[in-house]
């Protein structure tokens, strides 16, 4: 399906926490977080996690007819430093492509500012090249909740604050009449409901962190994730159009996530489970799913 007025957004990474590289994951994915999102004007990545190296190569060596970049420009936006979300970085290929901007957007949470902060993973004793020898032009720009960041072609990008464990950001992409909210790493507790709803109202496509369920939250409720079933609540109450589950616990087999999606679909038919590769198409024609 090709997008004529929307957006279309891809998902690299699927899983939460660590990498699941096991046969029995392979159908839902085993990298973690990564998600592109391309209108007509741009590209914006959600997250660096394992997800982000087949982006790479994609961005190098696309599919005959794929277009996933309009021009060699693209915006990282990184919801916090959880190793699971940043471990691809070292490995993202375009970093070291001459004639490539790229623009790394994150918030500084331990007072040495993101783009600090981000480099330490790409210096000695934990990796031996650093970003600072990419070939890229990389630009960096510090984030706070409240922001409205400005993209190519009259889009732009809304920051807000979730609960999780050192902090993360939740963003909002609005770009060719179409509205995505890319809500991993929280908790959906009483402390930023109140800021929550709004910022996720009415948007077309939700994608949200169920990496648990209700049975299992007491055991888990201060890991900094949700369960699918707030998610339906989300999507009901707030008037989302299509709800995406991501953030697979590493641990669950597709087997298990398969039970898991037909139990949520009985209750939420317009809902889904991520799986690596999944493409969602947002439009004024609606939304299409690959």
């Amino acid at each position: 399906m090709q997008v004529t007025n929307g957006m279309e957004i891809m998902f690299w990474g699927t899983r939460g926490s660590m990498a699941a590289p096991y046969p029995d994951r392979m159908r839902y994915g085993g990298n973690t977080s990564c998600v592109s999102a391309k209108w007509r004007g741009g590209l914006v990545v959600f997250d660096g996690g394992t997800g982000i190296c087949e982006l790479g190569n994609r961005l190098l060596n696309p599919l005959p007819g794929e277009e996933l970049c309009p021009g060699k420009e693209l915006h990282i936006f990184i919801t916090h430093l959880h190793l699971d979300h940043i471990m691809g970085l070292p490995f993202f290929t375009l970093l070291f492509q001459q004639n490539w901007k790229i623009h790394f957007y994150g918030e500084s949470r331990a007072g040495a500012g993101f783009r600090n902060e981000l480099l330490q993973i790409s210096q000695a004793p934990y990796w031996p090249i650093s970003f600072e020898q990419a070939a890229a032009d990389i630009i960096w720009h510090e984030i706070s909740p409240g922001d409205c960041i400005p993209l190519p072609e009259g889009a732009k990008m809304q920051v807000t604050a979730a609960d999780h464990p050192n902090g993360s950001s939740l963003f909002r992409l609005e770009a060719d009449s179409s509205s995505v909210v890319y809500g991993l790493d929280g908790s959906l507790t009483d402390r930023i409901r109140g800021s929550y709803e709004p910022f996720v109202s009415g948007c077309d496509l939700l994608i949200f962190d169920g990496m648990y369920t209700d049975p299992e939250y007491s055991k888990v409720k201060d890991f900094g994730h949700s369960t699918w079933q707030q998610g339906v609540t989300v999507k009901q109450t707030c008037h989302v159009g299509v709800l995406c589950i991501s953030h697979h616990d590493w641990a669950r087999t597709d087997a298990q996530l398969d039970e898991i999606q037909t139990e949520m679909e009985q209750i939420e038919p317009n809902a889904v489970f991520a799986r690596e590769g999944m493409k969602i198409c947002l439009g004024k024609e609606g939304t299409g799913i690959v």
